[in-house]
């Protein structure tokens, strides 16, 4: 039986619980393990999305202030929530063309898609947690893909033609013409 211990004796309800209660706080912790690369290219890329353009050094530095705390003293729904911020704010900025703009979009759009990958592989409800924002950076993955390379197919991000959250999407503000992609 696995729950001997050498010798055949069980071990003490004590010992028990202890081993229990450090699986559980393995397992509460163990989002913080993928959080480097985030914390490393997300507030220059978030801070540029927010600010339409190039963002000043004191918004990156507030990005960066609000990401240890989120890490060091937050839980990891709070950290989902604030990753999910950033994905909306990927696509209210969409139909941006600033170069800088488009770049952080990419930026962003790789490091959270990356990081809600390795959630599959970590212990607790995380993955679940991650399932709607992987879905929708996907469709933005796939929308910037197509106008990218000028390929046919719905540029959509939740539904609907050549819009990105409602917004024009393509060059000037005018919406791409493509076919729509049969599912």
């Amino acid at each position: 039986m696995r729950d001997l211990e050498p010798g055949g004796r069980r071990p003490h309800p004590a010992v028990r619980l202890v081993a229990r209660a450090r699986a559980v706080g393995a397992a509460r912790g163990a989002w913080r393990s993928i959080t480097p690369e985030p914390e490393r290219e997300l507030p220059r890329a978030l801070a540029t999305l927010a600010a339409g353009g190039r963002p000043d050094d004191s918004a990156v530095q507030a990005q960066e202030r609000r990401i240890q705390r989120l890490v060091l003293a937050g839980r990891s729904r709070r950290w989902l929530a604030y990753l999910s911020d950033a994905v909306s704010l990927i696509e209210r900025r969409a139909a941006c063309e600033d170069p800088e703009v488009a770049a952080a979009r990419r930026v962003a759009v790789e490091v959270l898609r990356n990081h809600h990958s390795l959630m599959l592989g970590l212990p607790g409800r995380g993955s679940a947690r991650t399932e709607l924002e992987r879905r929708r950076l996907e469709r933005i993955a796939a929308a910037h893909e197509l106008l990218r390379t000028g390929g046919g197919g719905s540029a959509a991000v939740g539904g609907g033609s050549a819009t990105f959250g409602g917004e024009p999407a393509g060059a000037g503000g005018r919406a791409a013409r493509t076919k729509p992609v049969v599912a």
